[in-house]
């Protein structure tokens, strides 16, 4: 497998990454002085390919990862489909003349990169158009070509997002609703075990944002007093034992008190 070593940029959202692209292409085309009416058209098409082969693999990215694709950063492959776009062109077009679906294009593209013993995109534009598919192939392996990431990453840099803005939702939470912070827990420890990290990385549950607990509290399994009078009891990072009751249902934290049924 090849690992992409571009370093991760920050996320950009589908219209900025639209305008992003179309700037780039813009400057690209001043640096190389293309003017007048033929290169004014060559541009524009490169502009609507890119705009196809973006929305194809933002497809298959979101279908990919296991997380909220709203923190998905695809401005490493944007820079990918925007050489494409610009060096070879003719190779793309003539797929999509070929009828070959844009996601096809671009599963068979991350194929060839991938350099796997599994390529079926590969394969079956290859026993359709085989020269076809061996072009596809030297475009995606040329050495100006820059690498597509991986879903995998993709998936790591959308976690390691969400997880640093969930911790900072949890050191602000401002003690309205404990069953809010428990959701804000509970989601951090779904992308921990996503992303193989530790909700500990980030915040320290034994000194969460708390109304002051009662003196006479042992505070033992009890997270969190909210406004209310309500608590998170039972880990809060296990979504089958944590829950948020009344701190006053939890007699066996306050052992000085006498309970009545």
């Amino acid at each position: 497998m090849i690992e992409n070593q571009t370093s991760p940029a920050p996320q950009a959202g589908p219209l900025a990454g639209m305008t992003s692209a179309l700037k780039r292409l813009k400057d690209r085309a001043a640096r190389f002085r293309l003017a007048g009416p033929a290169s004014r058209v060559e541009f524009d098409a490169d502009i609507g390919l890119l705009r196809l082969l973006e929305t194809a693999n933002e497809a298959i990215v979101r279908r990919a990862v296991r997380m909220d694709p709203d923190y998905l950063d695809f401005e490493a492959d944007g820079r990918v489909l925007w050489h494409l776009c610009l060096s070879h062109a003719d190779v793309l077009e003539a797929a999509l003349l070929h009828r070959i679906q844009a996601e096809t294009i671009v599963l068979a593209l991350r194929e060839a990169q991938a350099g796997g013993d599994e390529a079926p995109q590969l394969l079956a534009i290859a026993t359709e158009e085989a020269e076809l598919a061996r072009k596809l192939v030297e475009t995606a392996r040329a050495r100006n070509t820059p690498l597509f990431w991986t879903p995998r990453q993709h998936e790591l840099k959308a976690g390691w997002l969400q997880l640093a803005e969930l911790s900072k939702e949890v050191r602000n939470w401002d003690r309205q609703e404990a069953q809010v912070l428990l959701e804000w827990l509970l989601e951090m420890a779904a992308l921990c075990r996503i992303v193989e990290g530790s909700v500990h990385d980030y915040v320290d549950l034994a000194d969460l944002p708390s109304v002051e607990l009662p003196a006479d509290c042992t505070g033992e399994e009890i997270y969190a007093l909210d406004l209310e009078g309500n608590v998170i009891v039972g880990c809060p990072l296990d979504r089958d034992e944590a829950r948020v009751v009344p701190h006053a249902a939890c007699y066996w934290a306050f052992p000085g008190r006498h309970w009545t049924s």
